[in-house]
C-alpha cells in the first residue's frame, strides 16, 4: 500500500497559537501515512479536525537537522466539537 502525501490532506495555514485561541486541541503530530486513519477516528467521534504543518521553530532540539523532513512528511492535528451541536 502506497503511503499517504500531506498533499491529499486540506492543510490548515494557521500557527499553534491560533488554532488554540480558536477553540482547537493539539491531538498530535503524525507521519503522512497515519493522519488519514486517526483523522477518520476523529471524525467518527463526532469532532471537527483540521491538520496543519509543524514549524521548524517549533520541533524540538532533539529533531536536529531531521526538522526539514518532519515539516515535509507530518502533519499535526487538531480536533474540536462540532459548532452545531
Amino acid at each position: 500500500m502506497e503511503a499517504a502525501s500531506l498533499r491529499e490532506f486540506d492543510l490548515e495555514s494557521c500557527g499553534h497559537q491560533e488554532l488554540l485561541q480558536a477553540g482547537w486541541e493539539y491531538r498530535a503530530m503524525l507521519a503522512s501515512d497515519r493522519l488519514g486513519e486517526v483523522r477518520d477516528i476523529y471524525l467518527d467521534l463526532g469532532l471537527e479536525v483540521t491538520i496543519r504543518r509543524p514549524l521548524p521553530e517549533e520541533l524540538g532540539s532533539k529533531c536536529g537537522p531531521c526538522k526539514s523532513f518532519a515539516c515535509r512528511e507530518f502533519g499535526v492535528l487538531y480536533t474540536r466539537r462540532c459548532s452545531n451541536d
